[in-house]
């Protein structure tokens, strides 16, 4: 009976894990739609970097329905897409974030250290802020939430191989 338990929490849980990368993967393409319409007019590096947050928000939903299907590609896509969302860095010339799902996260700046929780449901950046912008002049943050969930993916993974190697 407690197996029947475990699995059905597990199952809760993997349920929770896909709703918020599903969700997260579609609202970060819906922020990504509102600057199709530059496209043409940047430079091709821009392009690239557009399409290349197209491809990790188009993970994230692609990981959050292969687990909610119970699919072992689910859980591997979903620790990419976790290990991806691990740390921001944002220095005086490179910020680089992404975030599918919610950000409860500690940064580590120059003048200490600040435990914060944002309300980002999508993000993504990669760019080089223009000289004298304001702002950090070097913030490292660790998403906590994407700890917790990486956590509890690779247990999953582990007792999978482990269920497979017991059964051979």
């Amino acid at each position: 009976m407690a197996t029947a338990k475990a699995t059905g929490l597990a199952f809760i849980i993997a349920v929770i894990v896909a709703v918020i990368q599903v969700a997260g993967g579609v609202y970060g393409l819906l922020l990504l739609s509102g600057t199709v319409g530059g496209l043409a007019e940047q430079p091709a590096l821009n392009v690239l970097i557009f399409a290349l947050f197209v491809v990790l928000f188009l993970n994230s939903i692609v990981a959050g329905v292969q687990l909610m299907r119970r699919k072992g590609s689910g859980v591997v896509l979903s620790i990419i897409n976790q290990i991806l969302q691990l740390v921001q860095i944002k220095t005086a010339s490179l910020w680089l974030f992404f975030i599918s799902g919610p950000y409860v996260g500690v940064a580590f700046a120059e003048d200490g250290v600040e435990f914060s929780f944002e309300t980002l449901v999508a993000a993504a950046d990669i760019s080089v802020p223009a000289a004298g912008a304001a702002g950090p002049v070097a913030t490292t943050s660790i998403n906590l939430l994407a700890v917790v969930i990486l956590i509890w993916l690779l247990t999953r993974l582990f007792a999978r191989r482990r269920d497979i190697e017991t059964a051979a």
